[in-house]
Protein backbone atom coordinates (compact mmCIF):
# COMPACT_ATOMS: atom_id res chain seq x y z
CA UNK A 1 0.00 0.00 0.00
CA UNK A 2 1.50 3.31 -1.12
CA UNK A 3 1.34 5.92 1.65
CA UNK A 4 3.29 8.78 0.10
CA UNK A 5 4.13 10.43 -3.22
CA UNK A 6 7.65 11.31 -4.39
CA UNK A 7 8.22 15.07 -4.17
CA UNK A 8 9.16 15.05 -7.87
CA UNK A 9 5.91 13.39 -8.90
CA UNK A 10 3.90 15.73 -11.14
CA UNK A 11 0.96 15.13 -8.81
CA UNK A 12 2.90 16.94 -6.09
CA UNK A 13 4.63 19.51 -8.30
CA UNK A 14 1.69 20.59 -10.45
CA UNK A 15 -1.44 19.06 -8.96
CA UNK A 16 -1.33 16.64 -11.90
CA UNK A 17 -3.41 13.87 -10.37
CA UNK A 18 -6.93 12.51 -10.54
CA UNK A 19 -9.20 11.40 -7.74
CA UNK A 20 -12.56 9.92 -6.86
CA UNK A 21 -14.36 10.45 -3.54
CA UNK A 22 -17.26 8.34 -2.35
CA UNK A 23 -19.05 7.00 0.69
CA UNK A 24 -18.50 3.45 1.87
CA UNK A 25 -21.72 2.20 3.43
CA UNK A 26 -22.05 0.22 6.65
CA UNK A 27 -21.84 -3.05 4.69
CA UNK A 28 -18.61 -2.06 2.98
CA UNK A 29 -20.24 -1.37 -0.39
CA UNK A 30 -19.80 1.68 -2.62
CA UNK A 31 -22.74 3.00 -4.64
CA UNK A 32 -21.84 3.11 -8.37
CA UNK A 33 -18.23 2.08 -7.73
CA UNK A 34 -17.70 0.92 -11.31
CA UNK A 35 -18.86 4.30 -12.61
CA UNK A 36 -16.21 5.99 -10.46
CA UNK A 37 -13.52 3.65 -11.75
CA UNK A 38 -14.61 4.14 -15.36
CA UNK A 39 -14.43 7.93 -14.98
CA UNK A 40 -10.98 7.63 -13.44
CA UNK A 41 -9.75 5.46 -16.32
CA UNK A 42 -11.31 7.75 -18.93
CA UNK A 43 -9.49 10.75 -17.42
CA UNK A 44 -6.21 8.83 -17.25
CA UNK A 45 -6.55 8.17 -20.97
CA UNK A 46 -7.50 11.79 -21.71
CA UNK A 47 -4.48 13.16 -19.84
CA UNK A 48 -2.19 10.49 -21.33
CA UNK A 49 -1.00 8.83 -18.14
CA UNK A 50 2.10 6.83 -19.05
CA UNK A 51 1.09 3.69 -17.18
CA UNK A 52 -2.42 2.34 -16.96
CA UNK A 53 -4.05 0.38 -14.19
CA UNK A 54 -6.78 -2.05 -15.22
CA UNK A 55 -10.33 -1.67 -14.02
CA UNK A 56 -10.06 -4.98 -12.16
CA UNK A 57 -6.83 -3.93 -10.42
CA UNK A 58 -8.27 -0.64 -9.18
CA UNK A 59 -11.50 -2.30 -8.01
CA UNK A 60 -9.60 -5.01 -6.11
CA UNK A 61 -7.28 -2.34 -4.66
CA UNK A 62 -10.25 -0.36 -3.32
CA UNK A 63 -12.20 -3.33 -1.98
CA UNK A 64 -9.05 -4.73 -0.39
CA UNK A 65 -8.43 -1.43 1.40
CA UNK A 66 -12.00 -1.33 2.69
CA UNK A 67 -11.71 -4.87 4.05
CA UNK A 68 -8.22 -4.51 5.55
CA UNK A 69 -8.89 -1.13 7.17
CA UNK A 70 -12.48 -1.63 8.34
CA UNK A 71 -13.58 1.43 6.37
CA UNK A 72 -17.32 0.83 6.69
CA UNK A 73 -19.21 4.13 6.99
CA UNK A 74 -16.15 6.15 5.95
CA UNK A 75 -15.65 8.73 3.22
CA UNK A 76 -12.92 7.41 0.95
CA UNK A 77 -10.72 9.20 -1.55
CA UNK A 78 -8.78 7.34 -4.24
CA UNK A 79 -6.03 9.45 -5.83
CA UNK A 80 -3.89 8.52 -8.84
CA UNK A 81 -0.78 10.65 -9.31
CA UNK A 82 0.69 11.22 -12.77
CA UNK A 83 4.22 10.26 -11.82
CA UNK A 84 7.22 11.72 -13.62
CA UNK A 85 8.29 9.80 -16.70
CA UNK A 86 11.38 11.99 -17.07
CA UNK A 87 13.01 10.35 -14.06
CA UNK A 88 11.18 7.03 -13.97
CA UNK A 89 8.51 7.78 -11.34
CA UNK A 90 5.41 5.75 -12.13
CA UNK A 91 1.80 6.75 -11.37
CA UNK A 92 0.77 5.83 -7.83
CA UNK A 93 -2.57 5.01 -6.26
CA UNK A 94 -3.13 6.40 -2.78
CA UNK A 95 -6.24 5.83 -0.67
CA UNK A 96 -7.26 7.96 2.30
CA UNK A 97 -10.38 7.80 4.45
CA UNK A 98 -12.14 10.11 6.89
CA UNK A 99 -15.21 10.03 9.11
CA UNK A 100 -18.64 10.83 7.73
CA UNK A 101 -20.18 13.59 9.86
CA UNK A 102 -23.45 13.89 7.95
CA UNK A 103 -26.50 13.06 10.05
CA UNK A 104 -30.24 12.75 9.50
CA UNK A 105 -30.54 16.24 11.00
CA UNK A 106 -28.24 17.57 8.24
CA UNK A 107 -30.60 16.28 5.58
CA UNK A 108 -33.66 17.61 7.39
CA UNK A 109 -32.17 21.10 7.59
CA UNK A 110 -30.64 21.05 4.12
CA UNK A 111 -27.70 23.12 2.92
CA UNK A 112 -27.42 26.88 2.96
CA UNK A 113 -25.42 28.07 -0.04
CA UNK A 114 -23.89 31.40 -1.03
CA UNK A 115 -23.03 32.70 -4.50
CA UNK A 116 -19.32 33.13 -5.15
CA UNK A 117 -17.92 36.27 -6.76
CA UNK A 118 -15.53 34.08 -8.73
CA UNK A 119 -16.63 33.21 -12.26
CA UNK A 120 -15.75 29.85 -13.84
CA UNK A 121 -14.67 29.39 -17.44
CA UNK A 122 -17.15 27.50 -19.60
CA UNK A 123 -14.43 26.26 -21.97
CA UNK A 124 -11.96 24.80 -19.46
CA UNK A 125 -11.30 21.13 -20.12
CA UNK A 126 -9.92 20.80 -16.58
CA UNK A 127 -13.37 21.38 -15.06
CA UNK A 128 -14.74 18.36 -16.90
CA UNK A 129 -12.38 16.01 -15.04
CA UNK A 130 -11.95 15.33 -11.34
CA UNK A 131 -8.39 16.58 -10.91
CA UNK A 132 -6.53 17.68 -7.80
CA UNK A 133 -6.60 21.30 -9.00
CA UNK A 134 -9.01 22.19 -6.21
CA UNK A 135 -7.27 25.09 -4.45
CA UNK A 136 -9.79 27.68 -5.66
CA UNK A 137 -12.77 25.54 -4.66
CA UNK A 138 -11.21 24.73 -1.30
CA UNK A 139 -10.48 28.37 -0.42
CA UNK A 140 -13.92 29.62 -1.47
CA UNK A 141 -15.65 26.73 0.29
CA UNK A 142 -13.75 27.52 3.48
CA UNK A 143 -14.61 31.23 3.26
CA UNK A 144 -18.36 30.67 2.95
CA UNK A 145 -18.28 28.02 5.67
CA UNK A 146 -16.80 30.60 8.03
CA UNK A 147 -19.71 32.89 7.05
CA UNK A 148 -22.23 30.24 8.10
CA UNK A 149 -22.92 28.60 4.73
CA UNK A 150 -22.45 24.99 3.71
CA UNK A 151 -21.28 25.53 0.13
CA UNK A 152 -20.70 28.16 -2.56
CA UNK A 153 -22.34 28.33 -5.98
CA UNK A 154 -20.33 29.30 -9.05
CA UNK A 155 -21.61 31.17 -12.08
CA UNK A 156 -19.62 31.19 -15.31
CA UNK A 157 -18.31 34.15 -17.28
CA UNK A 158 -21.70 34.39 -19.01
CA UNK A 159 -23.48 34.60 -15.64
CA UNK A 160 -25.03 31.13 -15.99
CA UNK A 161 -25.17 28.77 -13.01
CA UNK A 162 -22.65 25.90 -13.09
CA UNK A 163 -21.94 23.95 -9.89
CA UNK A 164 -20.85 24.45 -6.29
CA UNK A 165 -17.41 23.90 -4.82
CA UNK A 166 -18.29 20.25 -4.15
CA UNK A 167 -21.57 19.41 -5.87
CA UNK A 168 -23.68 19.51 -8.97
CA UNK A 169 -26.91 21.48 -8.70
CA UNK A 170 -30.51 20.78 -9.78
CA UNK A 171 -33.73 22.73 -9.50
CA UNK A 172 -37.39 21.94 -10.08
CA UNK A 173 -39.99 24.23 -11.62
CA UNK A 174 -43.57 23.14 -12.32
CA UNK A 175 -42.62 19.47 -12.13
CA UNK A 176 -39.68 19.70 -14.55
CA UNK A 177 -36.14 18.97 -13.36
CA UNK A 178 -33.39 21.32 -14.59
CA UNK A 179 -29.61 21.11 -14.31
CA UNK A 180 -26.80 23.07 -16.01
CA UNK A 181 -25.34 21.37 -19.08
CA UNK A 182 -21.71 20.27 -19.24
CA UNK A 183 -21.06 23.13 -21.68
CA UNK A 184 -21.56 25.61 -18.81
CA UNK A 185 -18.23 24.47 -17.32
CA UNK A 186 -18.69 21.81 -14.67
CA UNK A 187 -17.78 18.31 -13.59
CA UNK A 188 -20.21 15.64 -14.86
CA UNK A 189 -20.74 14.05 -11.46
CA UNK A 190 -21.51 10.38 -10.97
CA UNK A 191 -24.64 11.08 -8.90
CA UNK A 192 -25.62 13.83 -11.36
CA UNK A 193 -25.72 11.22 -14.12
CA UNK A 194 -27.63 8.78 -11.91
CA UNK A 195 -30.23 11.44 -10.98
CA UNK A 196 -30.87 12.33 -14.62
CA UNK A 197 -31.46 8.68 -15.56
CA UNK A 198 -33.51 7.89 -12.46
CA UNK A 199 -35.71 10.96 -12.85
CA UNK A 200 -36.45 10.01 -16.46
CA UNK A 201 -37.31 6.46 -15.34
CA UNK A 202 -39.71 7.94 -12.79
CA UNK A 203 -41.47 9.91 -15.51
CA UNK A 204 -39.97 13.30 -14.63
CA UNK A 205 -39.10 15.62 -17.51
CA UNK A 206 -35.39 16.55 -17.36
CA UNK A 207 -33.77 19.52 -19.09
CA UNK A 208 -30.04 20.28 -19.32
CA UNK A 209 -29.19 23.80 -20.44
CA UNK A 210 -27.90 27.27 -19.61
CA UNK A 211 -29.82 28.90 -16.77
CA UNK A 212 -29.77 32.31 -15.12
CA UNK A 213 -29.45 32.76 -11.38
CA UNK A 214 -32.96 34.25 -11.21
CA UNK A 215 -34.38 30.97 -12.52
CA UNK A 216 -32.76 29.21 -9.58
CA UNK A 217 -34.24 31.68 -7.09
CA UNK A 218 -37.71 31.13 -8.52
CA UNK A 219 -37.52 27.33 -8.33
CA UNK A 220 -39.93 25.12 -6.39
CA UNK A 221 -37.13 22.82 -5.24
CA UNK A 222 -33.32 23.07 -5.29
CA UNK A 223 -30.89 20.30 -4.42
CA UNK A 224 -27.22 19.33 -4.68
CA UNK A 225 -25.62 16.01 -5.55
CA UNK A 226 -22.30 14.26 -5.07
CA UNK A 227 -21.08 10.81 -4.06
CA UNK A 228 -20.75 11.67 -0.36
CA UNK A 229 -23.95 13.59 0.41
CA UNK A 230 -25.94 11.75 -2.24
CA UNK A 231 -28.86 14.15 -2.69
CA UNK A 232 -29.04 17.19 -0.40
CA UNK A 233 -31.85 19.75 -0.50
CA UNK A 234 -30.96 23.45 -0.48
CA UNK A 235 -32.82 25.44 2.17
CA UNK A 236 -31.50 28.89 1.26
CA UNK A 237 -29.41 30.73 -1.33
CA UNK A 238 -27.68 33.75 0.13
CA UNK A 239 -30.36 35.64 2.06
CA UNK A 240 -33.21 34.06 0.06
CA UNK A 241 -35.09 31.11 1.50
CA UNK A 242 -36.04 28.37 -0.94
CA UNK A 243 -39.73 27.61 -1.36
CA UNK A 244 -39.34 24.40 0.60
CA UNK A 245 -41.20 21.99 -1.65
CA UNK A 246 -39.66 18.52 -1.42
CA UNK A 247 -41.57 16.34 -3.86
CA UNK A 248 -38.99 15.26 -6.43
CA UNK A 249 -35.99 15.61 -4.12
CA UNK A 250 -37.56 13.27 -1.54
CA UNK A 251 -38.54 10.79 -4.24
CA UNK A 252 -34.96 10.70 -5.54
CA UNK A 253 -33.46 10.49 -2.03
CA UNK A 254 -35.50 7.38 -1.34
CA UNK A 255 -34.19 5.78 -4.54
CA UNK A 256 -30.53 6.68 -3.89
CA UNK A 257 -28.51 4.14 -1.87
CA UNK A 258 -26.59 6.93 -0.14
CA UNK A 259 -29.64 8.74 1.25
CA UNK A 260 -32.40 6.10 1.40
CA UNK A 261 -31.79 5.50 5.12
CA UNK A 262 -31.86 9.18 6.18
CA UNK A 263 -35.16 10.36 4.66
Amino acid sequence: MVKSVDCQDFGFLYGFSLFETFLVDDKGDVFLLESHINRLLDSMEFFKFKEFYTKEYIKDFILGYIKDNDSHGKIMRVTVSYGNDNIGIKPQIIITARDNRLTKDTYEKGYKIQVSNVRKSDNSFILRHKTSNYMENHIIGKEVFEEGFDDALFLNANEKITETTKCNIFFVKSGTLYTPSIECGLLPGIIRGWVIKKALNLGVKVCQGKYDFDQLLGADEVFLTNSVVGIMKVSSIGSSLCKGEEVIVTQLQKECNITCDVV
